[in-house]
């Protein structure tokens, strides 16, 4: 039976932030089970700062100047609207698992790719309005 694919929608690994942390704890322990194959979709970072990492690598950030035009229009674009269908679309997740704020993940229920996946969604609740 092949692994389930787990696509792990965050800001990034390395970023001294809540949900940075958050995925520098979850990801290596999905990883070291040995019954997924992750990917990570990161908002926010410096792909040449990774490291070394056990699962595949998505980055949010614009590669030119016509891609950041395009990423500016828009707020949900900074956490990965513009991108997250094109993500979903090269990894095939069975699974995405999203832990943010509401107003930044809220798009994936719209997502024209969503009957394909499991939509695992943690919202925090850590201040008003919430």
């Amino acid at each position: 039976m092949p692994k389930k694919k787990v696509l792990f929608v965050t800001e990034c690994h390395n970023l001294a932030t809540g949900f940075g942390t958050y995925a520098r704890k979850v990801l290596p322990r999905l990883s070291a089970t040995g019954k997924y194959e992750l990917a990570e979709f990161a908002s926010y970072s410096d792909p040449t700062k990774l490291g070394k990492i056990d699962w595949l690598y998505f980055s949010n950030s614009p590669a030119n100047e016509e891609e950041k035009k395009h990423f500016e229009q828009q707020q949900a674009n900074h956490f990965g609207f513009w991108r997250f269908d094109k993500v979903v679309l090269t990894f095939k997740p069975d699974i995405v698992l999203t832990y943010r704020d509401p107003w930044m993940d809220d798009w994936i229920a719209s997502s024209p790719l969503r009957p394909y996946f499991n939509w695992i969604w943690m919202p925090t609740v850590d201040s008003a309005p919430q």
